[in-house]
């Protein structure tokens, strides 16, 4: 087929995408919807599409379209060829006609893929990766098609996505702030709402602990919004975050224990609503273990574990302490932190909570599971979803 016959096809395909891409744009559908579609229009089996943090140049996944769930044999890859975009920025086809393949695949591959880097005005924005079944690419990823038409066709596809992300990052930054402004307002209810909670068990601490905690609790929401204030796609490092109230929390310590927290093997992305619960979870939780667990000792060790495990996050905070009384029963013999937690992960992150005996019966293990939520989920969700307002006394 001549370049002259496949001009309106090659006009016809950006138009779809561009028209698309335009909806996208103006709010009625997301990346992963933007993703889905970009299968369709262009003819592959699978579409993968990652944007650029500009604070940490790092591509962050948005999504994986294909007709059900994607082929396990791409679990790892689709992120290995986007950060080897992100470093390259140039389009990459594999497997290479060259032979000279940055990336080991297996001898028998079902898929050509055919990344490209989307750039705005110089600007590297995102990378997309497109997946075809070996034996019906269309003719832009078709072995040996090196035309001056189908690299045409790629800088199209590159300026429209990278435009669209642009515009998406815009829109983003101008909900962001309406949604902060929001975040605040209930964020302050629930400061509130934890000081009424403390307030009602004074008779249980001393008016020192009762504002040491509450302090914590308040210093934990600010790093929420502190390490959001930073990022450049509305969205907390949960690592990072876990990183910072650590660091609070063992600040006035002439002696701090030893705190060993295991990240995530990738960044843990949450919005706002997620991870202010989620700070609040972490503080109580180590919390506990540093005032309960390790009680008068300065040797203690407590490990923290953050993952996503079969679509879930799951964090754990263990300790090498006494461990739980003998008929510990949380309802009846919980704290006001464990009340907070209970509060927080079965109400605000749909998860539950489990307490057991650490590793050889000794210590506590705390671990905290709630489901991750979903590039759709979260694009669906406005403003006033998700802020923690435990009301337990």
């Amino acid at each position: 087929m001549t370049a002259a016959r496949r001009r309106p096809n090659y006009v016809e395909v950006l138009n779809a995408l561009g028209q698309e891409l335009t909806l996208a744009s103006g709010g009625r559908g997301g990346y992963a919807a933007v993703a889905r579609a970009a299968r369709g229009i262009l003819g592959v089996e699978g579409c993968g599409l990652h944007v650029i943090d500009r604070r940490t140049a790092a591509p962050v996944a948005e999504a994986l379209a294909f007709d059900g769930p994607a082929p396990p044999l791409l679990q790892g890859l689709d992120g290995g060829i986007a950060q080897w975009m992100a470093d390259h920025r140039v389009p990459l086809s594999l497997p290479d006609p060259t032979g000279a393949s940055p990336f080991a695949l297996p001898p028998v591959f079902p898929f050509r893929i055919l990344a490209l880097p989307l750039f705005h005005k110089d600007a590297l924005r995102g990378v997309l990766t497109l997946y075809a079944a070996t034996g019906r690419e269309p003719w832009f990823m078709q072995k040996g098609a090196a035309t001056a038409d189908v690299a045409e066709f790629q800088r199209a596809i590159s300026g429209q996505m990278g435009l669209f992300i642009e515009k998406r990052s815009l829109e983003a930054t101008s909900t962001l702030f309406k949604e902060i402004h929001h975040r605040v307002k209930n964020n302050l209810q629930t400061v509130a709402s934890l000081l009424r909670m403390q307030m009602r068990r004074l008779d249980r601490v001393s008016a020192e602990d009762a504002l040491r905690q509450s302090i914590n609790r308040i210093l934990s929401i600010a790093q929420v919004h502190e390490t959001l204030s930073e990022a450049e796609i509305g969205v907390v490092d949960v690592g990072e975050l876990l990183g910072r109230i650590t660091g609070l929390l063992t600040r006035d310590m002439p002696q701090p224990p030893d705190i060993r927290l295991e990240p995530p093997t990738a960044p843990l992305l949450l919005s706002s609503r997620e991870a202010t619960p989620l700070a609040l979870v972490f503080n109580e939780l180590v919390g506990n273990a540093l005032e309960h667990g390790l009680r008068d000792r300065a040797d203690g060790v407590v490990r923290v574990r953050l993952a996503v495990e079969d679509g879930d996050v799951v964090l754990s905070v263990a300790d090498d302490g006494a461990g739980l009384p003998a008929g510990f029963d949380p309802e009846r013999d919980g704290n006001l932190g464990l009340t907070i937690v209970t509060t927080l992960v079965d109400e605000e992150l749909g998860g539950h909570l489990t307490l057991g005996a650490g590793e050889g019966g000794r210590g506590t293990v705390a671990r905290a599971r709630f489901p991750l939520p979903s590039s759709d989920t979260r694009e669906a969700e406005g403003p006033g979803h998700g802020i923690p307002n435990p009301h337990r006394g």
